[in-house]
């Protein structure tokens, strides 16, 4: 074994939270491997925020927990209109400007953050820390981490969530 303090790091963590140390800082989504379609990664879904969680895991705890893969279908878009106090509701099929509109405002909050834009048509899958079942619990544990700290923008939110994420992590293990 050689003396790389990074080779020192990874022998002393378990298999799956290993931490990721690049010999550069990550800084596309196009660094991270292709999903194959494993069943112990969720799919993130089309939020801001939730992909925010997905890069910063990545960047701060391991590339190797976080894939990309082809976006899926998008179910029908719901649509309300009400006139004098009655309201319709139809259906209609998710559009491509519509996928340009959630892309642009996702990509506008990740860049807020200080993370790089998410290339349009691309869906992000992410593998959970050990006990936890779905994103949705994952994102109610993080949220109730950040409650009491009253963080309004985004970068100041990117912050506390590497601090929470790599604890999170590491308790996993």
């Amino acid at each position: 074994m050689d003396d790389d303090p990074a080779e020192h790091l990874r022998l002393a963590l378990p298999r799956r939270v290993q931490l990721h140390v690049p010999d550069r800082r990550m800084n596309r989504w196009t660094d991270l491997a292709t999903w194959q379609g494993t069943t112990d990664q969720v799919p993130v879904p089309e939020s801001g925020w939730q992909q925010l969680i997905a890069w910063l895991v990545a960047e701060s705890v391991s590339a190797t927990l976080v894939t990309l893969g082809p976006e899926p279908e998008h179910g029908p878009v719901l649509e309300y209109r009400t006139v004098a106090g009655k309201t319709t509701v139809w259906h209609r099929a998710f559009t491509d400007e519509d996928g340009a509109a959630v892309d642009e405002a996702n990509n506008e909050y990740l860049a807020d953050a200080g993370a790089p834009p998410l290339p349009a048509g691309t869906a992000v899958y992410l593998t959970l820390p050990a006990g936890v079942t779905s994103m949705d619990e994952f994102c109610a544990e993080l949220n109730k981490e950040l409650a009491d700290r009253n963080l309004v923008h985004p970068r100041e939110q990117a912050a506390a969530l590497r601090e929470v994420l790599a604890r999170r992590y590491q308790r996993a293990g």
